[in-house]
């Protein structure tokens, strides 16, 4: 791993430590070939509350449908990914699914 990416791997970590949500912590920094684009983690959008959506598994903290997760495979569209898969985690190491989620949502969505 090169020493950018351990830098973008702890600031996420770091992010992550942000979040008020319970079960799972989870920061992410956005980044180009220009630097970084933004950073983040799991909670509600900014000037929210940072409170989890609910605290029952799997109804807080999703993805969108078209969103891309780096797998052993190269990236894939997150609905595609099953149970067994091996997806790269915000520890920089690769972790077998064990279990997927569904969910429809209404509210806003804001692309980056």
């Amino acid at each position: 791993m090169s020493k950018w990416h351990k830098f973008y791997i702890d600031m996420a970590k770091q992010f992550a430590s942000m979040s008020c949500d319970p079960r799972l912590h989870v920061g992410a920094v956005i980044v180009t070939t220009d630097g970084i684009l933004y950073p983040g983690y799991n909670g509600w959008e900014m000037g929210g509350t940072n409170e989890p959506d609910s605290l029952e598994p799997g109804q807080s903290g999703c993805f969108v449908g078209s969103a891309r997760v780096e797998t052993l495979s190269g990236r894939v569209k997150i609905e595609q990914i099953k149970i067994g898969d091996l997806v790269l985690t915000h520890t920089g190491k690769y972790k077998k699914v064990t279990k997927t989620f569904r969910r429809n949502y209404n509210g806003k969505l804001y692309i980056l």
